[in-house]
């Protein structure tokens, strides 16, 4: 009877040895922003191409912009990106104000956390 019970106890205590030291999940690498191109596009909108270190692990990417930058808690307004090649995204802003200067930061995901760049600002053309 001893025996059985220090088996079983061996037992339980490999398996729960075993759950404990499982191999963790791959961790995250987070990619960087390397460069932003804005241009004009032919409807009148504002077009933003950012190229990245790498898109495998992103799940969402885009941008938030707002005109309302000098108030204490401005409104951001949040458009999803379009994946144009392996390591770049687009977003394209349309129905600005125009001569008005916005404020954008880039967002990218990967489903748990989001980074965001440093704020930046354009001027739509009249």
């Amino acid at each position: 009877m001893k025996h059985r019970l220090f088996h079983s106890i061996a037992l339980i205590l490999a398996a729960f040895s075993a759950a404990c030291t499982q191999t963790p999940p791959e961790a995250y690498l987070t990619p960087e922003f390397e460069e932003v191109t804005i241009d004009d596009n032919d409807s009148g909108g504002i077009s933003f191409v950012c190229r990245m270190s790498s898109m495998s692990q992103l799940k969402e990417y885009g941008l938030d912009y707002t005109d309302d930058f000098l108030s204490e808690e401005p409104e951001w307004t949040r458009v999803h990106g379009i994946k144009t090649g392996s390591s770049q995204f687009e977003v394209i802003l349309e129905h600005l104000d125009p001569c008005t200067t916005y404020c954008y930061r880039l967002f990218i995901g990967n489903g748990r956390n989001v980074k965001q760049s440093a704020q930046n600002y354009f001027t739509t053309p009249e």
